[in-house]
């Protein structure tokens, strides 16, 4: 969001509630969702500690999205969930 343009801001296709910590780890670059709607990690994750913190496993499927939340969960996978994966 933070990267978006006036625009996209106000685009109620742009987000999606999550709790505190699935919203600071999607932030962050260490979850993010396919275009199916299922969970993903990033590979160096630590997946224990996910568990610890209650959020759900990999390939849980959240839903369907909209197409063009579709296009900024690509933007986010290409731009904000690699980064964490090259860290």
């Amino acid at each position: 969001w933070r990267d978006s343009d006036n625009h996209e801001r106000l685009s109620g296709q742009n987000g999606f509630m999550l709790t505190r910590t699935p919203d600071h780890l999607f932030d962050k670059g260490f979850i993010s969702f396919g275009d199916d709607g299922r969970l993903l990690y990033a590979p160096r994750v630590n997946r224990a500690a996910l568990a610890k913190m209650n959020v759900p496993e990999e390939d849980t499927n959240v839903g369907r999205f909209s197409p063009k939340q579709v296009e900024f969960l690509r933007y986010h996978r290409k731009s904000v969930f690699k980064k964490a994966v090259a860290a």
